[in-house]
């Protein structure tokens, strides 16, 4: 068994590394050590969620799990483990379907979503890194009698917001990029950057977190509306403002993806260069 998939599936010791995990119990720990099912308590949308997950064991390329008890209405997620780099290295990939079971605007539930996977990619990565956790999971797959497992572990997760996922492709593509920021841009900051070919280029990078401190605005909005609703009858339904709220957040959180940004810049340069001016 590999080391990333077994530290996913040490239930036990999610509470080391999983940082809005309150509780876990595991009800049924299966065999080997692969736990069938488990109860958690995860904080999250602001609240306390309660549920059952379920558990499929693919050993060692994919773990996947289903709640079948709880609060929320629907949770679906997974794990899969590819080896890259001959084997030195391992691509984790989460997937996570969740419904809370209680209104929340759209743009929320997706913002809050996309939070917990990079969260959880970022956190499993320093805890899988960590030397006593390669020393103690080593012993584990020893005494599992597992072959070919590696003598040490470094993962390259799938989440954005990991500064050593980047690394790789921004040497790359920049010979030279500024420690730091050189202007602001509104939702980023501009550093000075030089190509591979030598062209000095500005270089727009998204301020840190800034999903986050938006997706919390807004639910901080929300709830401020619905009391003074029902403080002051100002509307009979919330449900407009929700629909506002929505559709305003939707356009924000689409201002993030700064690749439609490149896409109509390109478009633009396009139609100018056509242009006779």
């Amino acid at each position: 068994m590999g080391v990333c998939y077994q530290v996913a599936t040490t239930l036990d010791d999610y509470p080391k590394w999983v940082a809005s995990l309150e509780s876990v119990q595991v009800l049924d720990p299966g065999a080997e050590g692969l736990a069938k099912q488990a109860k958690f308590a995860v904080g999250a949308f602001g609240k306390t969620l309660d549920y059952t997950l379920e558990y499929t064991h693919e050993v060692p390329r994919r773990l996947s799990w289903k709640a079948v008890a709880g609060s929320v209405k629907a949770l679906v997620g997974s794990y899969t483990f590819d080896a890259i780099d001959g084997g030195k290295r391992t691509r984790v990939t989460y997937k996570l379907s969740l419904d809370p079971g209680f209104p929340i605007p759209n743009m929320i539930k997706k913002a809050s979503t996309k939070l917990i996977v990079g969260t959880a990619l970022s956190d499993l990565r320093k805890f899988t890194e960590k030397p006593d956790t390669l020393e103690r999971v080593q012993k584990l797959i020893g005494a599992k009698g597992a072959e070919g497992a590696s003598a040490s572990a470094s993962v390259a997760d799938t989440g954005k917001d990991e500064q050593g996922a980047r690394t790789d492709i921004i040497s790359a593509v920049f010979s030279d990029l500024s420690v730091v920021p050189v202007a602001a841009a509104s939702l980023a900051e501009v550093y000075k950057g030089t190509t591979r070919d030598g062209t000095v280029v500005a270089v727009k990078i998204q301020r840190p977190g800034l999903e986050r401190k938006i997706a919390l605005d807004f639910y901080v909005l929300l709830k401020l509306l619905g009391l003074a609703q029902r403080q002051f009858k100002i509307s009979e339904s919330l449900e407009i403002v929700e629909a506002v709220l929505d559709e305003v957040g939707a356009g924000i959180f689409k201002e993030l993806d700064f690749r439609q940004e490149a896409a109509h810049i390109a478009k633009f340069q396009a139609s100018i260069l056509k242009s006779p001016l």
